[in-house]
């Protein structure tokens, strides 16, 4: 017994020199040990998950929510992997009822962060049908945190199709029309060019690398020269125009103009640029984007590759799709 007790003892004394001595070690051990409730939770309701049995679902979830709030106050270490499981079990709720059975939670969770975009999010799409001016005071709340969110919009489009309050349909329309959108997934991480909401680049292939030319230029709804300096005579390979803003959005290309020492020496107009969109469509000649996280259009060029040229101006057109076909949200 008494060898068993010095054994046990020589073991956490060595486990806490090694604690003391490697950070890597802590920092591994504590993220590990904080966010397993999220592993542990959604592994117990996934069965009702795919089943959409919520009566198995929520009081998992209540769990986790009490797990988090004793833990500590508000944004504690505990709260990410809450509202982590809170989106997925919701993502899964489409029907009213199933919606409504997360109020009370969410309304409990809201204390923990109230700043959280999905969870303003959810709470609003929530109350569309049982309290309309509480769904849209949650789009608000939304609006603040992350005001390009398009989710923000889709959901205000829905909940005041019935209203007949015109001032405010009108608020919302030219809310969506003024901002601008981003490319910030799921505000963890961002794409190719950043999260920009003016950004645009032309790619180029060369040496079996694709390099950038970047424009913070972007403008919705006007018609505009975007200007590419390649930095030296190139020529244009396998062209792309990658746009970080994305999702809902209609480009036309009205021509592309390459230019060598300050002259002119070829224009391609609309006819003869043929779109190739990664992630989106054309449409009579336009590319619609529906990607969140950006669009990056290929285009195909009769004879590009007989050019040498140091920049290129791009003239389009891009502009947001409509939410709704009402004469008042038509720009």
């Amino acid at each position: 017994m008494k060898k068993l007790v010095i054994l046990i003892f020589i073991i956490i004394l060595v486990g806490m020199l090694i604690l003391l001595s490697q950070a890597r070690v802590r920092h591994i051990i504590f993220t590990g040990a904080t966010q397993f409730p999220e592993f542990a939770i959604m592994q117990s309701m996934k069965g009702g998950l795919v089943t959409r049995d919520f009566s198995k679902v929520m009081p998992w979830l209540d769990k986790q929510y009490e797990l988090a709030n004793s833990y500590g106050g508000e944004k504690n270490r505990l709260t990410p992997g809450l509202l982590e499981n809170l989106k997925k079990a919701y993502d899964v709720a489409v029907l009213k009822e199933e919606r409504e059975l997360f109020i009370p939670l969410f309304e409990k969770v809201y204390a923990l962060n109230p700043n959280n975009i999905n969870l303003n999010i959810m709470l609003a799409s929530a109350y569309q049908y049982s309290d309309e001016r509480k769904s849209l005071s949650y789009l608000e709340n939304a609006r603040k945190i992350v005001p390009s969110d398009q989710r923000i919009f889709h959901l205000a489009n829905v909940i005041l199709r019935n209203s007949d309050n015109i001032e405010e349909k009108l608020y919302w329309c030219e809310a969506y029309e003024n901002e601008q959108f981003g490319d910030y997934e799921e505000y963890k991480s961002s794409s190719l060019l950043g999260i920009g909401y003016r950004r645009l680049a032309l790619e180029l292939e060369s040496s079996n690398t694709r390099s950038l030319i970047l424009n913070e230029g972007l403008r919705l709804g006007e018609k505009v020269k975007y200007e590419f300096i390649l930095g030296g005579s190139h020529p244009i390979s396998k062209p792309s125009v990658r746009f970080s803003s994305g999702g809902g959005l209609e480009i036309l290309f009205h021509n592309i103009q390459l230019f060598s020492k300050g002259k002119l020496i070829k224009i391609y107009s609309n006819k003869e640029i043929n779109l190739f969109p990664e992630t989106g469509y054309v449409v009579e000649g336009r590319a619609i984007s529906t990607n969140p996280l950006g669009e990056n259009i290929f285009i195909e060029l009769n004879e590009i590759d007989n050019f040498m040229a140091d920049k290129l101006i791009i003239e389009l057109t891009i502009n947001k799709l409509l939410l709704n076909n009402l004469a008042l949200c038509r720009v």
